[in-house]
């Protein structure tokens, strides 16, 4: 019974130290995840630009510079417009959650790829997590239409 005591005591302190870490892992996980998945979705508007041989643009669904609480979208301007009408999406993603925001720097709300992958303007979007134990993300995309990922500290 002593034996059966001693084993369950340590497990429980061997579970006290490896839960927070544990937690670390999953909430450092899910910002990557995220960003990555905005990066595929920015590399995805570029090569359908590419393919289409025509403009495709990524905005974000509420039409502010807030990308993740209703999520964002890749268009095809069907009637050079430049505006989002209904039926000319190509794919639209879901907000981001888990207490996760996505914001674009600026005023930024869309941002198009011509048929050579050039972005029409650089754009900056902030991926922050009201956790402060783990790095935040900046996901830039510059007018080549390359897209790049830095870790920072959100305010």
């Amino acid at each position: 019974m002593i034996e059966l005591m001693v084993a369950v005591v340590i497990v429980g302190i061997v579970a006290a130290i490896a839960v927070p870490s544990f937690e670390y892992t999953i909430a450092n996980s899910r910002i990557s995840s995220t960003a990555n998945n905005v990066v595929g979705a920015f590399n995805l508007a570029r090569v359908e630009a590419a393919q289409r041989g025509t403009d495709v643009n990524i905005s974000s669904v509420s039409g502010t510079t807030n990308w993740g609480s209703q999520g964002y979208r890749i268009w095809l301007d069907g009637d050079a417009d430049n505006a989002y009408d209904a039926g000319e999406e190509l794919r639209v993603y879901d907000p981001v959650g888990n207490g996760l925001t996505l914001t674009a720097g600026g005023t930024a709300t869309t941002i198009d790829f011509n048929a050579s992958g050039f972005a029409s303007a650089a754009i900056t979007l902030t991926l922050c997590s009201s956790s402060t134990a783990i790095d935040d993300r900046q996901i830039a995309t510059a007018l080549s239409g390359r897209v790049s990922i830095t870790e920072v500290n959100c305010p």
